[in-house]
């Protein structure tokens, strides 16, 4: 989780709602999420 969190906020992403759509959409936050 906390990986997520800090590639967020080194890409702008200050915002957890941000980051939540990222994990949906993003390639990277998909993969440290791990989910497929």
């Amino acid at each position: 989780m906390l990986k997520i969190i800090l590639l967020g906020y080194a890409h702008g992403l200050i915002s957890s709602r941000r980051i939540a759509k990222a994990c949906e959409d993003n390639i990277l936050f998909m993969r440290l999420f791990c989910k497929k």
